[in-house]
């Protein structure tokens, strides 16, 4: 069982075309190759004029009739063929520095929704037999050595052919039977993401879109009950689980200005929270410090586009 690796460093927007700075590269090697044309325009003109000169000093009488005119005529077909072959060079030469500067196109998967320092995938279909084992594929992943500071995405799709699509939030909750007020799977959109981020102890985060806020701000509340029992294996260690003591009792706390709901454990550690971006956008996490990381970076986010 070998999902698929995808492996990116980023800090990630794909562009599709040249750069200012290669744009402005451009511009002086077209203005090169035209200073090369110039001259082998002006190189022609020279010895013309020279040989012209020559005669004049030598007393030679100047060539006339059809020789002078012949000669003059291989003059003006030598500079319009080297003329064509230098642009045609230039051309050539432009289009192949156009094509090793311009970056590739690459896809981004569509569950990206903050910049990342990698991704992985991860195919369900040889994952997903029960929960246990989807679980453990995800912790395979997650749990992989990360610089510190560092995002990797994990990119879930429901099989390993080309193109596949990417797991909704429905059936990735589904494949871990999660026990979620059917009200809140429906104020949930299609697009979620799971990520880790990089430290000495590694924090989890899942970022879903929402549809509703009113909906899923009260289907959350409803959810406490559940929450660290569906999502706790992907976030918390089995010791820190075991801490809970059947503890579920979310509670109110503010940091930095943003509001959230956390799950304690006895010794006041955070094992579970979740707040929210804006009304479209819930971040489930297991560290505060990681909370404002993601939201910093979905700031960012909004201000690129």
């Amino acid at each position: 069982m070998d999902p698929e690796e995808i492996s990116k460093r980023s800090d990630l927007k794909n562009t599709q075309g040249p750069t200012l700075d290669t744009l402005s590269q451009i511009r002086t090697y077209q203005g090169d190759i035209a200073n090369v044309l110039n001259k082998q325009n002006e190189s022609l003109v020279s010895i013309q004029q020279t040989e012209i000169t020559k005669r004049r000093a030598s007393g030679l009488p100047m060539e006339s009739g059809p020789a002078g005119h012949k000669k003059i005529a291989l003059l003006v077909i030598g500079s319009i063929v080297l003329l064509i072959l230098g642009s045609f060079g230039g051309w050539a030469a432009y289009r192949e520095f156009v094509r090793k500067t311009t970056p590739p196109f690459t896809v981004v998967p569509e569950s990206r929704l903050i910049r990342v320092s990698e991704e992985v995938g991860l195919d369900i279909s040889l994952a997903s037999s029960t929960r246990l084992d989807f679980i453990k594929a995800i912790r395979e992943k997650t749990d992989l050595p990360l610089e510190k500071g560092s995002i990797r995405h994990i990119v879930l799709s429901e099989s390993s052919e080309p193109n596949s699509a990417e797991v909704s939030t429905q059936l990735f909750l589904k494949i871990l039977e999660a026990k979620i007020p059917s009200s809140l799977i429906r104020a949930f959109d299609k697009s979620f993401m799971l990520g880790v981020l990089g430290g000495e102890i590694p924090s989890h985060f899942l970022i879903i879109k929402v549809s509703s806020f009113e909906n899923v701000f009260t289907g959350m509340l409803a959810w406490e009950a559940n929450l660290a029992h569906d999502l706790g294996p992907l976030f918390a260690t089995a010791e820190q689980l075991r801490n809970l003591a059947g503890q579920t009792q979310f509670t109110d706390i503010t940091s930095k200005n943003k509001d959230m709901r956390v799950l304690l454990d006895e010794g006041g550690e955070a094992i579970i929270l979740y707040s929210f971006f804006d009304d479209h956008t819930l971040i489930i996490t297991d560290k505060i410090e990681t909370l404002h990381i993601i939201i910093a970076r979905l700031n960012s986010e909004s201000l690129s586009r």
